[in-house]
């Protein structure tokens, strides 16, 4: 076992959801790195800040994660085609977001990263983790075609605190658009009602 400073929390033997931590497999960085096993069979390496951390600590491996989102879907009736439809759907929304903020040759890009509208998510992980859950939720109530990554905020960021799902017709309402610009959408087939636009 790697030496340690007599400051380090002694973690050998505790349980932290699914997992039990083995030994001390380093330190580095500062850090302290434990091997643990998870009640599936699985061995991972955590630190003492994810085990411990107050604010959604690691308690797998990574497998109540895939439990939790099995049986989302099997809540919401989608079947094995059309829950992979709705992962390419929603992985989708990610890269469009990303394109539109920081692609310079987006055809959108001066309305979100040429207005200075930026990411807040560091990861596709953490997008996935703060927003899967009413994504789907959206979906099951209003179709997948009628989904939409919606900033409640139109001038703010792409974050969780001001992003929703919302339907075509709720986000074109929502955003600050020259004329011009509504017309181009609603023919694209984004509104499926008829605009009134007053600029």
């Amino acid at each position: 076992m790697p030496s340690g400073g007599q400051n380090l929390a002694k973690l050998d033997g505790q349980r932290f959801g699914r997992l039990v931590v083995l030994r001390l497999e380093k330190r580095e960085n500062g850090k302290a790195y434990w091997l643990c096993k998870c009640d599936c069979g699985r061995e991972v390496i955590k630190t003492t800040q994810l085990l411990r951390r107050k604010n959604k600590p690691v308690r797998s491996c990574g497998c109540l994660r895939k439990e939790v989102t099995s049986k989302t879907f099997s809540k919401h009736g989608f079947s094995r085609m059309a829950i992979d439809k709705v992962k390419a759907t929603f992985y989708r929304k990610w890269k469009n977001m990303k394109s539109r903020c920081e692609n310079h040759s987006n055809e959108d890009y001066r309305h979100y990263g040429g207005r200075g509208i930026t990411i807040e998510w560091d990861s596709f992980e953490e997008f996935h983790k703060d927003i899967w859950d009413t994504f789907i939720v959206h979906v099951d109530e209003f179709s997948l075609k009628q989904t939409t990554l919606d900033r409640v905020d139109c001038n703010g960021n792409y974050s969780k605190g001001n992003c929703r799902w919302a339907t075509w017709s709720t986000q074109v309402e929502n955003r600050t658009l020259s004329k011009e610009r509504r017309v181009a959408i609603a023919k694209k087939g984004w509104e499926t009602r008829r605009l009134k636009v007053k600029d």
